[in-house]
């Protein structure tokens, strides 16, 4: 898990390896950067299993 996902690097680096990983960020603006980065591994990486990022509102 990483607390301050900024651009999603560590989140790549983690799918590429085959583990599992949470990426947060309190900045939308680095979330959307980090889920296009991660659709951009998609396109990269066969062993994709569809996992999309989303924002998870404050109560």
């Amino acid at each position: 898990m990483t607390l301050v996902n900024g651009t999603g690097t560590t989140c790549q680096a983690t799918e590429l390896l085959g583990c599992r990983w949470i990426g947060v960020d309190v900045d939308p603006g680095y979330c959307r950067v980090a889920e296009a980065s991660m659709e951009g591994l998609k396109t990269c990486e066969s062993s994709w299993a569809g996992r999309r990022a989303s924002q998870v509102s404050e109560a």
